[in-house]
């Protein structure tokens, strides 16, 4: 007499699936031990469910093997039942783990991207798996591209701009490829950290570098200050931009002695406005942006530093006038 009673493998559920890691990259391999025939495979679906198999043979040993791009993640021997039973199982751990033995190369593309800036080379590299899922549970996130900044907090980026900056070359404004450059160079001069005035003397050689050989000097400044001196959403360089201010916040956090990317933004706006227009109108300009900063969620601290960093810029703006209008301004200072 035949026996056609039908018996059944584990379903398995997959319930902790790393937030930066999409099922799509996960491969799965059933295996049916002393058997004749082939293993069956499959990928994981948005279900993350990996279905029972019905078999005639309760004594069957069966065993499961989940994959990530060929690298195998882990081994599970699947009992038999007379119904459909389900095994839950979490790969939480198991893949940042997998993916850091020595012979292992996990180059899966992540739906969770989070980078740091290595100081020497200005580059973003990827974080390890287990500080992305450590950094994604403390800050919710899921999906995306992020920037680890210094001071712990991360920024919101895109793939395009991580390109960007890891490809200068792609750069193709003047300005931001010299400012990347000067960037760079300050990273690596040997002096530890950064100058609490960074924003200024980067700003400073860039203006120098692009004025020392000029014709033009007033189309020089208006340039610079179209491009540094706007605000972010305002500028039609934004996405080269964003490359630059992204490493310069990542490195040089936003505090009362390491000012964040919104000092180069004030200084240099009030150099051009200085260089431009006369002393009340640039007076004027300032306070009445300090005033919409508090309004808007500012604190005290950030208006006096940035007043600081307007300051800072109104003086180097006449520098650069009187050195290259002497005589305007000259007539100017008898007002």
């Amino acid at each position: 007499m035949i026996n056609s009673k039908n018996y059944y493998t584990e379903a398995v559920k997959i319930v902790d699936l790393p937030v930066y890691l999409d099922e799509q990259y996960i491969n799965y391999k059933l295996v049916f031990m002393d058997q004749i025939g082939m293993p069956l495979t499959g990928k994981l679906d948005s279900s993350k469910t990996i279905a029972s198999i019905g078999i005639n043979d309760r004594h069957v040993k069966v065993m499961l093997i989940i994959y990530i791009q060929g690298v195998e993640l882990k081994k599970i021997n699947l009992s038999v039942f007379d119904d459909i039973k389900t095994k839950e199982i979490s790969l939480k751990s198991t893949v940042s783990e997998t993916c850091a033995e020595q012979d292992n190369t996990c180059s899966f593309n992540l739906k969770l991207n989070i980078y740091t800036i290595n100081k020497q080379s200005n580059q973003a590299i990827l974080l390890g798996l287990s500080e992305i899922e450590k950094i994604a549970k403390e800050r919710n996130l899921t999906v995306g591209y992020y920037i680890k900044r210094r001071s712990g907090g991360v920024s919101k980026t895109s793939k395009e701009t991580i390109d960007k900056i890891n490809n200068p070359s792609e750069i193709t404004n003047k300005y931001i490829k010299h400012a990347l450059e000067c960037l760079k160079n300050e990273s690596n001069a040997g002096k530890g950290d950064y100058s609490r005035l960074i924003y200024r003397d980067l700003m400073v050689k860039i203006f120098e570098y692009f004025l020392k050989n000029s014709k033009d000097p007033d189309s020089v400044v208006d340039e610079i200050v179209s491009i540094f001196g706007t605000n972010m959403e305002d500028s039609y360089m934004r996405s080269e931009l964003l490359a630059f201010y992204h490493i310069y916040e990542a490195l040089i956090p936003k505090t009362h002695t390491s000012p964040g990317y919104d000092k180069i933004q004030h200084f240099t706006y009030s150099a051009g406005k200085r260089y431009n227009t006369m002393q009340i109108i640039t007076d004027t300009a300032q306070y009445a942006g300090e005033a919409y900063d508090l309004i808007n969620g500012g604190s005290w601290d950030d208006t006096k530093s940035d007043m600081e960093a307007n300051n800072l810029g109104q003086a180097y703006g006449t520098r650069l006038y009187e050195k290259y209008h002497p005589v305007r301004a000259a007539i100017r200072n008898l007002d």
